[in-house]
């Protein structure tokens, strides 16, 4: 299979005529994965993501693709992030697709969604083992090695809080990305599965993943994950890179991931030929006593929402590298990366295609 990428814009959480018009661009599609951001404050009475859903698998469904793809969404399009998704449409090979050498390594992606855990599970080391199998599931639908492994991708089930058997551990929203990441971190061989407990989950921030990026939702009932990885001798076009970032304003290790890709710093420092960049990935925070650099800042003390700080900051320094304004960002990568660190991907078309 080969892997196109479509990004398309979305008016409001109900527009998904972009992702239809994409999908109706590929009549040979065999699978698609969406990534979605639209704009909502995530409350409590906030329907946009029940509104978003809903649009997107019915795209999907009008494409008769429902079956076999994953939508991952994320509500928050604070700061200067336009609503947008990107569709990764996988189709049959072709001969003439590519003129880049034989045996090059290429973008490919695997799925897979766990069984429905019991409510007991969510929020807890069982619920980490059951990440962990998930993402293995996914590496090997795609054919990666932990080694060709570059990113990550799950979204892991929290209780809502009007559930009867709602409590702390089980409504959390950073538990259940500390969850996923530490089940990430364990199939990768990054984590010490020994190590998690009920209290080291989102508490032992020295335990942490380096090539995921999770989110947690009480819409889910099970765990879903995609795998990112460049595998030697796929086909296509396309290749994946990602690395950590020291905090929310290092833009310096993202332009070093880009450089290391082939690409060139201009004598400003600005990243050439963005236009091969097909899609970008961050997860961004700040440290957990709310200073970044030796300053104090607002993002734990003020009326937003401590993710709405970190998203508009970062669509700022995302904007300010790539030229854009269309990024899948989030916030709180608890044991993504060190205490105040977090992870940024992109997708590139490779030069010589």
């Amino acid at each position: 299979m080969s892997i196109q990428i479509v990004s398309f814009d979305m008016s409001g959480p109900g527009d998904a005529s972009g992702l239809a018009a994409a999908l109706a661009a590929h009549p040979s599609a065999v699978r698609a994965v969406v990534f979605a951001k639209t704009e909502g404050h995530a409350g409590p009475n906030d329907f946009s993501r029940d509104l978003a859903r809903g649009a997107l698998s019915r795209a999907l469904a009008d494409a008769e693709l429902a079956r076999q793809s994953t939508v991952m969404l994320a509500i928050g399009c604070e700061g200067v992030s336009t609503p947008c998704g990107y569709a990764l449409i996988e189709t049959p090979d072709t001969d003439d697709m590519c003129d880049c050498e034989p045996g090059h390594s290429a973008l490919v992606l695997g799925t897979a969604v766990s069984g429905v855990p019991p409510a007991g599970e969510i929020g807890t080391p069982a619920l980490v083992d059951r990440v962990a199998a998930t993402v293995l599931a996914a590496m090997k639908d795609a054919g990666l090695t932990p080694e060709d492994t570059a990113l990550v991708l799950v979204k892991g089930p929290v209780l809502p809080a009007r559930h009867p058997l709602a409590n702390a551990v089980r409504t959390d929203g950073s538990r259940g990305r500390a969850v996923a990441a530490l089940g990430v971190g364990v199939a990768l061989g990054e984590v010490n599965r020994e190590k998690v407990s009920m209290e080291s989950i989102a508490a032992d921030l020295s335990l942490y993943t380096r090539r995921a990026m999770t989110f947690a939702g009480p819409e889910l009932d099970r765990v879903e994950v995609v795998a990112f990885g460049n595998r030697p001798g796929a086909p296509g076009c396309l290749r994946i890179c990602a690395t950590l970032t020291r905090d929310i304003l290092d833009a310096a290790s993202i332009k070093r991931m880009m450089v290391t890709q082939g690409f060139t710093l201009d004598d400003a420092g600005e990243l050439v030929e963005v236009n091969r960049v097909q899609a970008i990935f961050a997860k961004c925070g700040v440290s957990p006593d709310g200073h970044l650099r030796g300053g104090r800042t607002t993002v734990f003390s003020s009326s937003l929402l401590p993710e709405m700080h970190m998203r508009a900051a970062e669509s700022g320094v995302l904007g300010s590298i790539f030229g854009t304004t269309r990024y899948f960002i989030s916030g709180d990568p608890i044991q993504h990366s060190t205490p105040g660190g977090g992870v940024a991907a992109a997708i590139y078309k490779i030069p010589a295609c």
